[in-house]
């Protein structure tokens, strides 16, 4: 295990609308570091949970978002490699931007059953968790900064998109990668990532949700076997900087056990 890696768990209001993301950030960060042998550090503590627009949203979350932004930009400062865990996607909005800061060459793998590219102007439901990339590639402004380029991005294991992010995607030509894609070809992927710094952002919805639980879970999704397959690609082709996982959010510990099983097993690439 590279000891390089630091866990760090960052709770509290980041748009949520339930409270299981927060209510097991940190217990979900501490199973993680003992399964990966790493230190692990906490921050914040579980809020209020309200379901409003996108800019009340923003200006709520703004102390987690600050937080995350500080947090990842001294892990790296003093040489981590930091895998960071938090309740909601929303907090990409303020991670990202300082990878990009930190890495300007890294590629940012997303994983999500979502597109997360929605905007202010576009996004129907005015959910700020689906507007992180957005903000982080600089389509409108978070006050948190930008700096991820489309040729930069590899979107993994999408399938509920709305009509504009179909649109963003492919006006953009944003590199979007099926479970049927990993299965038969990652040569593209490959291409893109070698010998370039590697930031891997996993919502667990991406998961088959017989597999993990996430709240906003979507049919038909990846196996533990394929996000192993593109972490073991990262591993001999790129160069990893770290990982951000959100969205763990089991209702029950029989779900929360259950999902751990699936979900370690898929990172047990970062073990060797």
């Amino acid at each position: 295990m590279d000891k390089n890696f630091k866990c760090i768990s960052i709770n509290g209001f980041s748009g949520d609308r339930t409270s299981y993301g927060m209510e097991v950030c940190h217990a979900f960060a501490k199973t993680l570091s003992e399964y990966l042998n790493i230190e692990v550090e906490y921050h914040g503590e579980p809020q209020f949970v309200a379901d409003l627009n996108w800019d009340k949203a923003l200006a709520e979350s703004n102390d987690i978002l600050t937080k995350a932004s500080s947090l990842i930009e001294f892990a790296f400062d003093e040489g981590f490699k930091p895998i960071l865990i938090t309740p909601r996607c929303a907090t990409a909005i303020a991670t990202l931007p300082q990878v990009m800061n930190k890495f300007p060459e890294c590629v940012v793998i997303y994983f999500d059953a979502h597109g997360d590219v929605t905007t202010p102007t576009t996004s129907v439901s005015g959910y700020l968790g689906g507007m992180p990339i957005t903000a982080a590639m600089g389509v409108w402004n978070s006050g948190f900064g930008s700096g991820v380029k489309t040729e930069q991005f590899i979107h993994i294991g999408g399938r509920d998109f709305d009509s504009c992010e179909d649109e963003f995607f492919e006006e953009n030509k944003v590199l979007l990668l099926s479970k049927q894609q990993i299965e038969q070809d990652l040569s593209e992927l490959e291409r893109l990532i070698k010998d370039k710094p590697v930031f891997v952002h996993i919502d667990v919805d991406v998961f088959e949700p017989s597999e993990v639980v996430a709240e906003y879970a979507v049919a038909d999704g990846l196996f533990r076997q394929h996000i192993h397959a593109i972490m073991t690609s990262v591993k001999a082709h790129g160069i990893l900087i770290g990982l951000e996982i959100t969205e763990f959010s089991p209702k029950t510990n029989e779900e929360r056990e259950h999902s751990y099983t699936a979900l370690f097993d898929s990172l047990r690439s970062l073990r060797s």
